[in-house]
């Protein structure tokens, strides 16, 4: 290509670019300098390839962590699920019941009604402590124990729970143990 002094001067200090393709370099020798252009097109079209295959990468990657992302939502939708169906299978004989007990309308099941409430309550937060497979403290039957007594008590039965100790025990066992004290609870009563 014809080149300019300009053009020559600058090559002298670094690369020129003559066009999108062609890079004009210099480089000096004995008593001079000689000029070389480097035809650049198979690199640029190199360059080009990977910059498509880098954003077509890109787009790929946002689309596997979009995917990711939405099975880790639709696993959590499935173990609230799992647990709703547990929970309204464990909980349904009592509502229930306490929708019979206020149907009937009679005064004196308002108190049962009461107890039955604090169970659901306190048996469903029992079931969401429990949910993972790590020991639980049995301070939290104590809690449900209590409640319950609270309604007991407020019924003009006389009782008292008694807690010796601190320590923790499987989910299983504990919800086992509240359902058995409901349980009795209900029958004696």
């Amino acid at each position: 290509p014809h080149l300019t002094p300009e053009q020559m001067h600058t090559a002298a200090q670094g690369d020129v670019s003559l066009d999108a393709d062609m890079l004009l370099r210099s480089a000096p020798v004995r008593d001079g300098r000689v000029y070389w252009v480097e035809d650049m097109t198979q690199i640029n079209q190199l360059k080009a390839q990977l910059e498509e295959l880098h954003t077509r990468l890109t787009e790929e990657n946002e689309l596997i962590r979009a995917e990711a992302e939405l099975r880790r939502q639709q696993a959590q939708v499935e173990e609230k699920k799992r647990l709703f169906d547990r929970l309204s299978a464990i909980l349904r004989p009592r509502l229930e019941r306490m929708d019979k007990l206020l149907a009937g309308g009679r005064e004196q099941d308002l108190q049962l009604v009461c107890m039955l409430g604090a169970y659901v309550k306190r048996r469903g937060n029992l079931a969401l402590i429990c949910e993972e497979d790590a020991p639980v403290s049995v301070d939290e039957l104590a809690y449900c124990i209590r409640e319950s007594l609270i309604y007991l008590d407020a019924s003009g039965v006389v009782c008292a729970l008694h807690q010796e100790g601190r320590g923790h025990a499987g989910g299983a066992c504990l919800q086992a143990a509240y359902d058995f004290f409901e349980d009795c609870l209900e029958a004696a009563l």
